[in-house]
């Protein structure tokens, strides 16, 4: 008998056999692996708290969305009351419609029209990789990027519109920021990079984790450090590294937390992620013992094909 053995997936949750045992996976094998083994014996800056007792610092939310996801922000919204950090502005960045506009109304957040954050639109983007249409992908990580031109707090969380905050969290203690680890790996993501910036090494994790806490003055000597290795502006320094027939070649949060962690490192506190991937439907299904084991809960729609 293995000592791991996977099995299929029921509603969407996956479990393992472990010594026989059926248990629900994490994916945490490679995750903990790391940090037990190499991580923690060398590195500091690992703890897995999450709960913070004081709202000792003022930040921004920023959620990029569009149209058809909208409507997952009736849950993703309230559970920012888990952030226990004082939120001073909730912008929604989404293409302009009367019922996104009605929708940030009611829910007393800022609508952004997304035409207005970078020097391009969406409709200026041309990216078919193997004919697939990628344009609103890459135009909703350059989005992320460019935060620090409507923002006006120092820290800001950028959180995806289909995740929500399952738990009390903080992401900023004594000054230092708090980057969630996943066990996500894909390594045109890493290609990429190397290309943009002079990262000597990788971190072993990977900084996907759906969500993610800038800081204002970083993320603009990021970009600039872009601009003086590649000779152009940021924003078509990326696009023009993209690969023509990779369909995703490029991350957001992998750049600017591989690019901390290479810079920044002191200023850095990094955590375990614990997050369940499943469906707005499935959501609905799953018991509360079983949500409460995880932090963060993400509703992807390419679960749902």
């Amino acid at each position: 008998m293995k000592i791991f053995k996977k099995i299929k997936k029921e509603n969407n949750l996956r479990y393992i056999y472990f010594f026989g045992i059926k248990i629900l996976s994490y994916r945490k094998t490679h995750i903990r692996y790391y940090i037990k083994k190499y991580i923690k014996a060398k590195d500091p800056l690992f703890f897995n708290k999450c709960k913070s007792k004081k709202k000792e610092f003022h930040i921004d939310v920023v959620i990029p969305t569009t149209t058809k996801d909208i409507h997952k922000l009736e849950k993703v919204i309230p559970s920012l009351n888990n952030i226990t950090h004082h939120i001073d502005n909730i912008f929604i960045v989404s293409p302009k419609s009367e019922y996104v506009v009605e929708f940030c109304k009611q829910y007393k957040t800022t609508f952004i029209d997304e035409n207005s954050v970078l020097p391009i639109t969406l409709q200026e983007i041309k990216y078919k990789p193997q004919g697939i249409s990628r344009e609103g992908w890459i135009f909703q990580q350059l989005l992320k990027l460019n935060i620090d031109t409507f923002c006006k707090n120092e820290y800001i969380l950028v959180a995806d519109s289909d995740t929500l905050f399952n738990k009390k969290q903080y992401f900023i203690k004594k000054e230092k920021m708090v980057f969630d680890c996943s066990d996500e790996f894909h390594l045109p993501y890493f290609d990429t990079l190397k290309k943009l910036l002079p990262i000597k090494k990788r971190f072993p994790l990977s900084f996907v984790a759906h969500h993610m806490l800038f800081k204002k003055s970083y993320l603009k000597e990021m970009k600039n450090e872009i601009e003086k290795t590649q000779n152009k502006p940021w924003l078509n320094a990326i696009l023009d590294n993209l690969h023509p027939d990779e369909t995703s070649s490029f991350s957001e949060y992998e750049t600017y937390g591989n690019w901390m962690y290479q810079n920044h490192k002191k200023d850095m506190l990094l955590r375990e992620w614990y997050n369940l991937s499943t469906t707005t439907k499935n959501f609905e299904t799953i018991s509360k013992s079983t949500l409460n084991k995880f932090k963060t809960i993400s509703m992807h729609s390419y679960n749902e094909e």
